[in-house]
C-alpha cells in the first residue's frame, strides 16, 4: 500500500495510531497529513505550523506536532483541530517529541530537551513548561 496526499514536499515525520489505524505524516509544506489505513486513503490535512513539522507525538486523545518554527501545536484529534500552541519552546527547530507519563518531552536546536507537564485538568488549558533540559525519574531508556 502507497498512501498519498498530495506530490511534493518531503515527509519529515511518521506516527501510527494502532487503535483508530490512523498514520499522521509531518511534511516540509508545514503541514500533517492524516491518512485512514482502514480505507487506505488520506483523509485531511491539518494547517498552522509555518515551516517543516518535524515532530509528531500521540496520546489517547491529543495529536502534538512540532516545527522548524519553534512552536509545538496541540490538536484535538477527533475534531481534527489545534486548540493550542506552546509558543516558542527552543530558539528554533523542535526535531522530535515523545509522551511519557503525563509528560510531553521535546528535543530542539537548541541542544536542550524540555519537559511539559500535562498531568493537570484535561481540557484546552493543560499545557505549561514546567523543566528544561532535565531529566526525570522513570523517563524509558
Amino acid at each position: 500500500m502507497v498512501l498519498k496526499d498530495q506530490p511534493g514536499d518531503k515527509y519529515c515525520a511518521i506516527r501510527y495510531d494502532p487503535v483508530q489505524e490512523l498514520v499522521y505524516g509531518g511534511r516540509e509544506d508545514q503541514h500533517i497529513a492524516v491518512f485512514d489505513l482502514r480505507a487506505g486513503k488520506f483523509m485531511c490535512r491539518l494547517t498552522g505550523h509555518t515551516s517543516w513539522v518535524y515532530g509528531l507525538a500521540l496520546d489517547d486523545t491529543t495529536l502534538f506536532s512540532g516545527s522548524m518554527d519553534g512552536k509545538v501545536r496541540i490538536w484535538d484529534r477527533e475534531k481534527n483541530e489545534c486548540y493550542n500552541e506552546l509558543g516558542s519552546v527552543g530558539t528554533s527547530c523542535v526535531h522530535a517529541l515523545l509522551v511519557y507519563d503525563n509528560i510531553l518531552y521535546s528535543a530542539n536546536e537548541d541542544s536542550s530537551i524540555r519537559a511539559m507537564d500535562f498531568s493537570g485538568p484535561l481540557g484546552r488549558s493543560r499545557a505549561g513548561l514546567t523543566g528544561s533540559s532535565s531529566a526525570r525519574e522513570g523517563f524509558p531508556t
